[in-house]
């Protein structure tokens, strides 16, 4: 990819030429990908919304648990439920021979 001169100097890089088809997997991909935003918005916007939604409501819900455990008996009230609940399952459900 060097050319040199007769003096063994360096005149030019000769770089390989870059593929400039826009026929790559990638670009196709994208491509696509932006072809379908653009026939279907309203699906996309929905999409976006909804992951919007669902991630306030993850954020809501981690602050109404950070409260409900930070109340002196309650965690441990629930804790007591909860392996009450497993033990009465578990007893139930895998003791008996039915299925």
């Amino acid at each position: 990819n060097f050319s040199s001169t007769s003096g063994g100097q360096i005149d030019s890089i000769n770089a390989p030429s870059a593929s400039t088809s826009n026929d790559s997997l990638p670009y196709k991909i994208l491509e696509a990908f932006f072809d379908d935003i653009a026939d279907r918005p309203q699906f996309y916007l929905n999409l976006v919304g909804i992951s919007g939604g669902v991630y306030m409501l993850s954020l809501l819900l981690n602050v109404v648990l950070d409260v409900v455990n930070n109340l002196p008996v309650l965690p441990d009230l629930l804790t007591l439920v909860g392996m009450g609940y497993t033990v009465w399952f578990a007893s139930k459900y895998t003791t008996s021979g039915e299925f």
